[in-house]
């Protein structure tokens, strides 16, 4: 595992979109969910996408204490890397970029974070996103 592409990331294995394109970044959850970040995906305890909008992908944490919100966090791509917003969680969400102090997205706040080293979401004690660049596929020569 390298330290620069998350936990339970293959450091020389490359993600791919459905379309079979390479993808920019991938998103992890605590759960062991993971897939490229290639459109908008709802995060929470019991998230639903808006009436009508087949392309937001839906992930659901567990949370037996009911910290994380039914829908919590919100991910998009962004050209320079990811959009957070949460999504006016009860908790908010904590932002933690490696060497930077940790921040925190107040309910209904959102912030795009650049992802060289890749960025952890964590929406309570038990449930966290990771947003990491994609692995670079290895050419042979």
């Amino acid at each position: 595992r390298s330290a620069d592409s998350g936990p339970g990331v293959a450091p020389d294995t490359a993600v791919s979109s459905i379309d079979g394109s390479a993808e920019l970044a991938i998103v992890l959850l605590s759960s062991g969910q993971q897939w490229p970040l290639d459109g908008p995906c709802l995060v929470g305890r019991a998230p639903t996408a808006p009436v009508g909008e087949s392309s937001y992908r839906v992930a659901r944490l567990n949370s037996p204490s009911r910290t994380v919100s039914r829908s919590h966090l919100l991910v998009t791509p962004h050209p320079t890397g990811a959009r957070l917003r949460d999504l006016g969680s009860r908790n908010g969400t904590a932002i933690y970029v490696p060497g930077r102090p940790p921040e925190h997205l107040a309910p209904g706040e959102e912030q795009v974070v650049e992802l060289s080293r890749g960025v952890l979401a964590v929406l309570s004690a038990d449930a966290t996103v990771w947003i990491a660049p994609a692995p670079r596929e290895r050419h042979s020569r």
